[in-house]
């Protein structure tokens, strides 16, 4: 078991604070983490150069990049930098968050979702697939109830607020259960196999979401964190609370799960919770460092 250390109390932070991470970038830095922990290597191909703390290594994934070294006599590894990659930073968000977004109107009810980006793309891949009732996305989603019921509650999470988003449309016929469908925009994208594309599209989307966007307003240009806090705050302004305090909070974490990964996608500098600057984020499309 290798030891960790950090050049500063803020990259700790990065490294160790999972709360300010995103799904994806989880998926990917948790499992480099561990095995340096365990082997002091990982299977990641590193860079190997010369690095203002002396030799050094750096990885990079499709979401980040860390620059340490490894001591093996005494089993420790330091951590110099963490950045996180922005891997599309194709919108332009300080436009779109003075816009109005169509999808949405004064009268509408605002409801948050239960689920992270990882549901949501998986449900949008699933309907564009033809699996488009409550029952067969609860399949999709991995459900293990063993009545119909329950699978199909399973596969309305994250159904209501892609409705929302204007990324699915409901259709029901008499008394049928209702199908979903993607909107034309996602659906030729999912034929095209452009997933850039569908990101995209739905990060566009997620910043019309009202809280979404409000937030996103407050923690660049406000001043404020990121918290689950300022989350609750901004939905209680805009919609009269409907839910118990624990359903509150779980759909506030699954708000700032999605910021998470559109802050990163699009290289959007929010505040984070419990950092004292803005989270900055690496662009590969015009950044490629060398030691």
């Amino acid at each position: 078991m290798f030891k960790f250390d950090y050049a500063s109390a803020g990259l700790k932070e990065q490294l160790t604070k999972v709360s300010l991470w995103d799904e994806f970038l989880k998926d990917e830095l948790s499992p480099v983490l561990n095995e340096l922990r365990q082997r002091g290597e990982s299977s990641l191909s590193p860079d190997y150069g010369y690095h203002i703390f002396g030799n050094a290594l750096r990885l990079r994934g499709r979401t980040f990049e860390i620059v340490y070294s490894v001591n093996s006599q005494t089993k420790v590894i330091r951590f110099y930098e963490c950045k996180f990659i922005a891997s599309s930073q194709s919108l332009d968000w300080q436009r779109l968050l003075l816009e109005d977004s169509f999808h949405y109107s004064p009268e509408a009810e605002i409801v948050l979702p239960q689920v992270g980006i990882k549901r949501l793309m998986l449900a949008l891949k699933c309907i564009s697939d033809g699996h488009n009732t409550t029952y067969q996305l609860g399949v999709c989603a991995g459900s293990r109830a063993q009545n119909p019921k329950n699978i199909s509650r399973h596969g309305q999470y994250g159904v209501e607020f892609l409705k929302q988003c204007g990324l699915i449309r409901e259709e029901r016929v008499g008394q049928q259960a209702a199908k979903y469908y993607c909107s034309d925009k996602i659906q030729k994208a999912f034929q095209a196999n452009d997933e850039s594309l569908v990101l995209r599209l739905v990060a566009e989307s997620l910043l019309g979401f009202p809280v979404i966007k409000q937030a996103i307003r407050e923690t660049t240009t406000g001043q404020k964190e990121l918290t689950l806090e300022l989350i609750q705050s901004i939905w209680e302004d805009l919609e009269p609370i409907r839910y118990g305090s624990k359903t509150k909070r779980r759909r506030a974490q699954s708000v700032r799960a999605l910021i998470n990964w559109l802050a990163r996608e699009e290289g959007i500098p929010i505040r984070k919770e419990g950092s004292r600057h803005i989270q900055l984020f690496l662009d590969l499309n015009i950044y490629d460092s060398k030691f």
